[in-house]
């Protein structure tokens, strides 16, 4: 058998997790399984901590239960980028659309963004 996907603490904490989730949104395991594409005993293994999802079915059930896959494994207060990450790029968040390159579109003048991207961009121009 293959190495668990996640440590014994965090499956049982996504179990509680899941069972919470389901019930807060009104839904019986049948339902949940339906919505999820998954079959119910599958379900009723992974909130009773008997089996370990995959990373599909973990997608499937936030898609389901309308929450992100954080959501189901870890604390609102372990979620989001770390401190050490949130100071390396200065507080501001993560962004890959015109507003990050700070050029309004291709072409124009980059902002410094701190990583081997920029490092890369650099080293080719020269």
């Amino acid at each position: 058998m293959g190495t668990p996907l996640l440590p014994d603490l965090l499956m049982t904490e996504f179990a509680e997790r899941l069972l919470k989730l389901r019930k807060d949104k009104g839904l019986t395991q049948q339902a949940l399984a339906d919505l999820a594409g998954l079959h119910v005993v599958q379900v009723s293994r992974y909130e009773t901590n008997a089996s370990q999802p995959s990373l599909e079915a973990i997608q499937k059930l936030g898609i389901a239960l309308s929450v992100s896959a954080d959501a189901l494994l870890l604390d609102e207060d372990e979620r989001g980028p770390s401190d050490a990450l949130a100071r390396v790029r200065g507080g501001q968040p993560f962004s890959t659309g015109r507003a990050a390159r700070g050029d309004g579109g291709p072409g124009g003048p980059h902002r410094q963004v701190p990583g081997p991207a920029v490092v890369d961009r650099q080293n080719r121009r020269g």
